[in-house]
């Protein structure tokens, strides 16, 4: 797993919570365990993951795609200062 991936997990309340869960059963130190039937699967957590994952990565285009059109919008206004011979750096 790579660092931020790791990083993002424990930024995630309920995969963050389902760790430490899954860490004290395994350390032998929970209290009680939880009931079967409240207990995430494998599958259904790997769902939300990946569901997570996705979504990360659309937001990641989205920024990608803005900070683009951001950088087009300052180029084009320094272009139009400098034709109009506003330019604040001559």
């Amino acid at each position: 797993m790579r660092p931020r991936v790791a990083t993002w997990l424990y930024t995630q309340p309920d995969i963050s919570g389902q760790i430490r869960r899954l860490r004290t059963k395994a350390d032998g130190v929970g209290s009680a365990a939880i009931p079967a039937g409240q207990r995430a699967t494998d599958a259904s957590l790997r769902a939300r993951l990946t569901t997570a994952l996705d979504r990360n990565k659309q937001l990641a285009d989205e920024n990608a795609r803005l900070r683009r059109q951001l950088a087009r919008a300052l180029g084009d206004q320094r272009s139009a200062r400098t034709r109009s011979g506003n330019d604040p750096q001559s």
